[in-house]
């Protein structure tokens, strides 16, 4: 039985693929550079969002947190990871749902 694309993204911890809950996750339409949805992820770092096709880019904050990850980043089961670059959306893939890996910003 094949697997169906799960419909969430996860902002996750680039050092132990952990995931970052209360991240905000910002989808931006990148022709007019026009803010669409704004989510908080849940306490397992999920958001959702299901925007019409077009060319997106996502803007991600949490506190003691980087975006985008400079770290290495850890794989999380073989899943796409956004780093920051424009995306495409049609018809058929209209689900925002890859892994968004953050830096742990170092205490000093």
């Amino acid at each position: 039985v094949p697997q169906l694309p799960r419909p969430w993204g996860t902002v996750v911890n680039a050092q132990n693929a952990q995931p970052v809950p209360l991240a905000s996750v910002t989808l931006i339409e990148t022709k007019y550079d026009r803010v669409v949805k704004m989510r908080l992820t849940d306490f397992d770092g999920r958001f959702h969002f299901l925007p019409s096709p077009g060319h997106y880019r996502l803007l991600v904050a949490a506190p003691g947190y980087r975006f985008p990850a400079q770290e290495q980043v850890l794989t999380t089961h073989g899943r796409k990871s956004y780093t920051g670059e424009v995306f495409t959306l049609g018809e058929d893939d209209a689900v925002v749902n890859m892994d968004v890996p953050v830096d742990r910003l170092k205490k000093g």
